[in-house]
């Protein structure tokens, strides 16, 4: 499930002045989120504000377990349909099982702005494999934007392949020293300007949202420059 939010400015580190000395600035320590941890304490806050979600949680592993599950024969009178509808429970339960844990990821990872930033970990991973290093935070938040990268990411080992046959043609050419373009180079710059003409359309989304947010501060977050001040657990 993608985590549908965008960052406001982080904190710079201060100046630490040492009698005697010239000021100087302290190495800002990193902020860590311990992901495992900040979830286990919101299910088991101590004011018990979530406790039905841990109930929940407690109920869904129960189900999980075959000798739990209620028997087939108890889910219709007619034998035809036991299996059948006893089936289709048991997906159900599984299902909403990966919704549930999706959920209390979102929650938990939005208990600070250190887990906030360490749960795009994943994402930015795709948008790097589709060739977009320098995305930004509030971008990689657009759930339009993701599947954009994880299509592009899928293209991008054809691309590679295309640009070093782009490149051996060029070399080859060169090596003969004429002015003349061979029709290997003029082949091979053209599959490779389709392929990049197909990514790009592909990261369509990714455009407009820059084109449509080039004035807005959060935008401008990246997210390497901001990952930088945290340490990211489990």
């Amino acid at each position: 499930m993608r985590i549908l939010s965008t960052l406001a400015g982080l904190c710079l580190a201060s100046a630490i002045v040492v009698t005697g000395a010239p000021v100087a600035l302290a190495a800002a320590a990193k902020i860590k989120c311990d992901f495992a941890d900040v979830k286990d304490k919101w299910l088991n806050d101590k004011a018990k504000k979530n406790r039905s979600f841990l109930e929940a949680a407690d109920a869904l592993d129960t189900l999980e377990k075959e000798d739990k599950f209620p028997p087939a024969a108890n889910f219709s009178y007619d034998v035809k349909k036991q299996d059948v509808l006893h089936a289709q429970a048991k997906k159900l339960v599984a299902d909403a099982r990966i919704a549930f844990d999706d959920l209390v990821d979102l929650i938990a990872r939005n208990q600070s702005e250190a887990c906030l930033v360490c749960g795009f970990e994943s994402n930015y991973k795709t948008a790097k494999a589709a060739g977009q290093e320098n995305i930004t935070i509030a971008e990689l938040s657009d759930p339009e934007i993701q599947i954009a990268l994880e299509l592009a990411a899928e293209k991008m080992p054809f691309l590679k392949e295309l640009e070093k046959e782009y490149t051996a043609a060029k070399d080859a050419d060169d090596k003969l020293g004429t002015t003349k373009t061979s029709k290997a180079l003029t082949s091979a710059e053209k599959a490779r300007d389709e392929r990049k003409e197909k990514i790009d359309e592909i990261l369509r989304p990714l455009t407009d949202f820059r084109e449509n947010h080039k004035d807005d501060s959060p935008a401008s977050l990246q997210y390497k420059g901001e990952i930088s001040k945290y340490t990211c657990l489990n």
